[in-house]
């Protein structure tokens, strides 16, 4: 009796390791030889365990990223959950760089939230965008990826030291900043302390073309900043000559 349970166990033993064998992929099988041979760690039969399974998951489309960082590309995946097809999206089109975001919980939490606008933030301003990011979602990606370095540094600067947050409709302001990119930021930059003001803010954010594009501009009356067209526009020349 016991020998036929001892040949049961034996023959559901390899029955088991043919079927694992027999749906890994070629591609699965020398990815985890590679990972084996340059990465060590656990045994080659682990390794090959964990490839099958990943490359059963998610497709041969994980391998090049497990290549890449071996096998903390195990958990890299699993981490991701549901959204992983989002992670080898980011590393197939960006390749070794999206490594930068993907080994990152944090840049990699940011990514999934907020989609390739944040990638490119990140990408674009690093170092500046996570916190922007973190703070204002989409919008301060978006109005990230509109200005220059120099511009994302006083952008960052007004959100680290509150004056973003005193001036309020934050959203807003950061809409304005993604369309008129550079040119915007600096008027902002010029004039933060008028546009904390809320009348100021609201004259501004009715119409920031005819302001950014110095149609208008910010003069001091009174002690007092105010938002008035410039004084060649408000002149009549014709009668003083």
């Amino acid at each position: 009796m016991r020998v036929v349970i001892i040949m049961f166990v034996l023959m559901t033993s390899m029955s088991s390791v043919s079927v694992e064998a027999g749906i890994i992929s070629t591609s699965a099988k020398q990815t985890a030889k590679y990972l084996f041979k340059k990465f060590g760690g656990e045994s080659l039969d682990t390794i090959t365990r964990q490839t099958a399974r990943a490359a059963a998951k998610y497709g041969d489309d994980c391998l090049p990223l497990l290549r890449q960082v071996g096998p903390d590309g195990f958990r890299i995946l699993e981490r991701a959950g549901n959204r992983t097809p989002d992670i080898l999206r980011l590393y197939r089109t960006q390749g070794d760089k999206a490594l930068w975001i993907i080994r990152d919980p944090g840049k990699t939490n940011l990514f999934l939230r907020h989609g390739d606008d944040a990638a490119r933030a990140m990408f674009k301003h690093p170092g500046m965008a996570d916190n922007i990011i973190r703070a204002y979602g989409t919008r301060g990606a978006n109005a990230m990826n509109a200005i220059s370095r120099q511009n994302a540094q006083r952008l960052s600067r007004l959100s680290a030291d509150g004056t973003l947050s005193r001036m309020g409709r934050t959203d807003e302001i950061l809409g304005v900043i993604g369309k008129y990119s550079d040119k915007a930021m600096a008027f902002i930059w010029r004039h933060k302390g008028a546009l904390c003001v809320a009348a100021v803010l609201g004259t501004f954010l009715n119409n920031p073309e005819v302001y950014i594009n110095g149609v208008k501009d910010l003069i001091v009356e009174g002690g007092k900043e105010i938002i008035a067209e410039p004084l060649i526009g408000n002149t009549n020349w014709t009668l003083i000559i």
